[in-house]
């Protein structure tokens, strides 16, 4: 018929989704159209750890959270008892890196020198007393637990488990003059995550 319109969709065309930025098991994804094809890349801090293709987004994203969870399955099969290895605290350390507080840095690179170190020492290069450190260093020892999937236990023993997983010997309780030794992985790991 003269002077009527043509019949108008109510629905509204669905966007179609041409990139992707999320978080999984810590791992940044960032998953978006390249060209004709797809790709995506898991960053563990500013590292990138893992880069695939896909034939769309999905596909692509499906297929870097597969490679991921093998790599997590491979590094807890490899692993020395309950112990991770200084690989896996490495990777971890990369993934926890926002939680790596200014003290943290200072004790990190004394470990540099060698896995025992003074409280004086730490307290002197750090900057901040015994409870500050502690305290970020049950924090930071917690996060690389959730990442490497390592259960710890609830109530008033969580703290000292925590340490188990990056100490070998510590009293937080005692004097000044006190010797932390840190496990020889996580020293390594602590040289590696530095030389990034």
């Amino acid at each position: 018929m003269l002077g009527t319109s043509p019949a108008r969709s109510t629905t509204s065309p669905e966007p179609v989704r041409r990139s992707i930025d999320e978080t999984y098991r810590h791992y940044r994804l960032i998953a978006g159209q390249r060209g004709e094809g797809f790709s995506a890349v898991a960053y563990a801090g500013k590292v990138r750890v893992f880069a695939v293709s896909g034939s769309d987004l999905d596909a692509a994203l499906d297929d870097l959270k597969m490679q991921i969870d093998r790599d997590f399955e491979g590094r807890v099969r490899e692993r020395d008892g309950d112990q991770p290895s200084s690989g896996e605290l490495s990777l971890a350390l990369a993934l926890a890196s926002h939680k790596i507080t200014g003290p943290l840095q200072h004790l990190l690179e004394s470990l540099q020198e060698g896995p025992e170190l003074s409280l004086a020492q730490v307290e002197r290069r750090s900057g901040a007393d015994r409870d500050t450190v502690l305290r970020d260093l049950v924090r930071l020892s917690r996060t690389l637990a959730d990442i490497l999937g390592v259960t710890l236990p609830k109530g008033s023993g969580s703290a000292s488990a925590a340490l188990d997983l990056v100490t070998e010997s510590m009293d937080p309780a005692v004097a000044e003059d006190n010797t932390w030794t840190f496990r020889t992985a996580f020293a390594e790991a602590a040289q590696d995550h530095l030389a990034r």
